[in-house]
């Protein structure tokens, strides 16, 4: 089971595809189905773990998908009379979440002179592999640090990328007598903090 940030729904692999391949904070559940009374363990990079046994004997693991879990997975099994199974790993891949991106389209010059009454229209897109939050509209006047302004708006374009058009008006923010204005999008994705995000990218 996916995290539910990257509004993935669970997915469940063939008995032939023992490959992990996942974010950070995916839920792993893998069960067995002895054909007769066994002792299993879990082998992971960071530890062993025993089997919760079920009432039919069926054996069953779960555990959350880590970089200390990262690397290689196996069972090992052992029957009554000592037998155990022949050795078999599989690798378990931590798919980085990547940073989201954002890039102004138009307009193309990166700087102008104008009245302080000036409407300037721009426009931007952003990408992220699992969702963006509300992004920002920041301003710095004459070098000031950049202070918020209001959210800007996106709509999705496809999986993975929005679009947003805008306009900065130079007398709503106030820009008369001003030397310098500067625009900035900065925009987050979904990544929870327990899980070391959001990750923010800016213009």
């Amino acid at each position: 089971t996916f995290p539910a940030y990257t509004g993935i729904p669970p997915r469940t692999n063939a008995v032939d595809d023992m490959e992990i391949n996942a974010v950070a904070g995916t839920e792993v559940a893998i069960r067995i189905v002895p054909e007769r009374e066994l002792n299993s363990k879990l082998i992971l990079a960071d530890a062993t773990r025993p089997a919760t046994l079920a009432a039919n004997g069926d054996a069953s693991w779960a555990f959350t998908l880590t970089d200390k879990t990262a690397g290689l997975w196996s069972i090992e099994m052992t029957d009554v009379y000592g037998f155990t199974n022949k050795p078999a790993s599989f690798p378990i891949r931590l798919v980085k979440d990547q940073s989201p991106t954002i890039e102004i389209e138009t307009p193309e010059k990166l700087s102008y002179t104008l009245p302080p009454f000036a409407k300037l229209p721009f426009s931007y897109v952003a990408t992220d592999d699992f969702g963006i939050a509300t992004p920002e509209l920041r301003v710095s006047i004459d070098n000031a640090p950049f202070e918020r302004l209001r959210d800007a708006v996106m709509t999705p374009v496809r999986p993975g990328v929005w679009r947003g058009d805008d306009v900065i008006d130079l007398a709503k923010i106030k820009a008369n007598g001003a030397a310098h204005v500067r625009v900035q999008i900065a925009v987050r994705d979904n990544l929870p903090p327990d899980l070391n995000g959001p990750q923010e990218a800016l213009s």
